[in-house]
């Protein structure tokens, strides 16, 4: 017996933010400036969800809604998801300082120190096909930013350095977590984390040793670690031996790396008095990371550690440029999101980077 099964999902999700924001600067001396701010934020949601299943009368859309409030609830049984309508309600508002310490020791030398507190309103997981209210809403994040930092000159303007340490600790992390519905679909919802803290340090390192040469080096230490989160889902081991739960508290937090940072060559050569050839060459370098596309620390979603390699040469005038391009040189595989597929335990999908590629780029200017 053949049944043309159709399921239609309709949510919407009005948002209205409102927000007033002033700072005051204090120039206490030519040298040092001290200022502060505020911010006030009110964010207002609504969310109203309608599932319903019926005959599909096409390939896409053309759902004709079951009569008989009996079939809604057997096709409800599918694992596909619950039928019915749901409407909710939110209200977030925050009040958000931060204030910043200026100091200039001399020309191209200033040291500067900022804390601000960051908020993220919650919302509502209009995805979620459960029928539980519970599992729509999820709370503000909450983050109380700390930096410090070093910016300086040197040898009129020939060298760049800066140096920059930071502190973020987050309350209510809102972290994405991907999932499969029994129809194969991916579903991206949020929830909160409980707390986290990410700090490190940045260095960016900027020098022309030649008016036709110059170095970029920018790299970061990050130490970003979940301070509490006990309600973490499973890994896809972990699925199988029967846990529906982890805690990550004191584990990394997805998409970061300890190590990461790149180098850049530049060399531009004039040829004659019309045209230049520029060349470029540039490393990408990153410690290994959790991609945490299911929420999860999971070994089979993880980024090992590379190093990826660009490079350009070019010839222009003013009015075209010609450009070979090399993309990934060492064929890096660099995954950029995944997800574990709940129905088939060891089996993640993955996306990554393109390969090594060449290319050609023509650009002229009809102006």
């Amino acid at each position: 017996m053949k049944i043309d099964l159709g399921q239609r999902v309709d949510f919407s999700l009005p948002a209205q933010t409102s927000s007033v924001f002033g700072s005051l600067t204090w120039h206490a001396t030519s040298d040092l400036q001290i200022g502060a701010g505020v911010r006030a934020s009110w964010v207002d949601k609504d969310i109203d969800q309608t599932v319903f299943y019926g005959t599909a009368t096409q390939a896409y859309g053309g759902v004709v809604a079951y009569a008989n409030p009996a079939l809604q609830t057997t096709a409800s049984g599918l694992g596909l998801g619950v039928a019915g309508t749901q409407s909710a309600t939110r209200k977030d508002d925050a009040v958000t300082p931060s204030g910043q310490i200026q100091y200039t020791f001399t020309e191209g030398v200033m040291s500067y120190a900022s804390y601000t507190r960051g908020f993220k309103a919650g919302g509502f997981n209009g995805v979620d096909l459960s029928g539980n209210p519970a599992n729509l809403p999820y709370d503000p994040e909450y983050v109380d930013a700390y930096e410090i930092g070093l910016k300086t000159q040197w040898n009129d303007g020939k060298v760049l350095f800066n140096l920059i340490g930071f502190r973020g600790e987050y309350e209510d992390l809102q972290v994405v977590s991907n999932s499969f519905a029994a129809n194969g679909a991916i579903i991206s919802a949020v929830q909160n984390a409980a707390t986290a803290i990410s700090q490190g340090a940045e260095v960016e390192l900027r020098w022309a040793p030649h008016p036709k040469f110059r170095l970029a080096l920018e790299g970061t230490y990050l130490d970003a670690y979940y301070d509490s989160y006990p309600n973490a889902g499973p890994t896809q081991a972990q699925q199988r031996a029967g846990l529906r739960l982890q805690d990550l508290s004191g584990q990394p937090t997805a998409l970061a790396p300890e190590w990461s940072g790149s180098l850049v060559g530049t060399y531009i050569q004039p040829i004659g008095a019309r045209y230049i050839l520029t060349s470029e060459v540039s490393v990408f370098g990153s410690a290994d990371y959790f991609l945490g596309g299911s929420g999860v620390n999971d070994d089979l979603l993880q980024q090992e550690s590379y190093a990826r390699v660009d490079a350009r040469i070019g010839l222009s005038n003013d009015n075209w440029s010609f450009e070979v391009i090399g993309k990934n040189l060492t064929d890096e595989e660099i995954r950029l999101a995944g997800s574990a597929v709940p129905t088939t335990l060891g089996s993640v999908i993955v996306s990554r980077q393109a390969p090594r590629a060449l290319l050609a780029q023509i650009r002229y200017n009809f102006n």
